[in-house]
């Protein structure tokens, strides 16, 4: 009877048409109270961040709208699924087969987040939008999978640890001018020098030195690299 009345208090309605019957879009309970808690510790989430943020939501079926209201929201990085918190901090998954796109907020930060379709990489994942345009695209994957505590004691050494703990291996997916998709673990400078113009090398080069951008480069680091190519012919 719970289990009914909460699935009930969480149906989100829609109407086709008039004369239609409506249609219905649940929130799945995560029953997070009945997990084992006798098992090791664990460290981190399997989210893709600590806070929680409002969201904005486009769906394939654009008749179809849904309620956040009294909801906050984050990515599960181990299955790539929206997750859904109530106020009384109960989670629920989310119908991916509804989503087409999102936007977690969270104070000014707004990360967006689509189902991209490209040739050269067919995938059904949600994945972070960095800049996307004609020219340049960046997309961020995020991926987190459980480390299982290994901890062994022979007596005179001991090795690895007592506890579970969520590792990110996150990665990037590149398209840059004239190149295919490209996969890659880390943004770096050499990954944006090899399409910058022969003739504008020295101007970039000033560029990423007043800059201070160098080696790895951060989200925010790699979105100033190529708009400031953009600029170059």
């Amino acid at each position: 009877m719970k289990i009914f009345s909460l699935l009930f208090a969480l149906t989100i309605l829609t109407h086709l048409h008039a004369q239609e019957a409506p249609r219905t879009v649940t929130y799945h309970p995560i029953w997070s109270s009945l997990r084992d808690k006798s098992g090791p510790e664990i460290k981190g989430s399997p989210y893709i961040s600590e806070s929680w943020a409002s969201a904005k939501f486009t769906t394939f079926d654009t008749t179809l709208t849904l309620n956040t209201n009294g909801f906050t929201y984050n990515l599960n990085a181990t299955n790539n699924e929206p997750v859904a918190k109530n106020a009384a901090a109960e989670e629920f998954s989310m119908d991916r087969s509804l989503i087409k796109s999102f936007i977690l907020k969270d104070g000014d930060k707004e990360r967006h987040f689509e189902r991209v379709s490209h040739a050269d990489f067919p995938t059904d994942e949600y994945l972070q939008v960095i800049y996307k345009s004609e020219s340049y695209k960046v997309f961020l994957s995020h991926k987190k999978f459980l480390k299982k505590a290994d901890f062994k004691d022979s007596g005179t050494f001991q090795t690895g640890n007592k506890y579970d703990e969520y590792i990110s291996e996150n990665e990037y997916y590149v398209k840059l001018p004239g190149k295919m998709m490209e996969k890659t673990k880390k943004l770096t400078l050499k990954l944006f020098e090899a399409v910058c113009p022969k003739a504008s090398e020295r101007t970039f080069r000033d560029f990423c030195s007043k800059n201070k951008i160098s080696g790895r480069l951060t989200d925010d680091e790699a979105v100033k690299v190529i708009e400031f190519l953009n600029t170059l012919k």
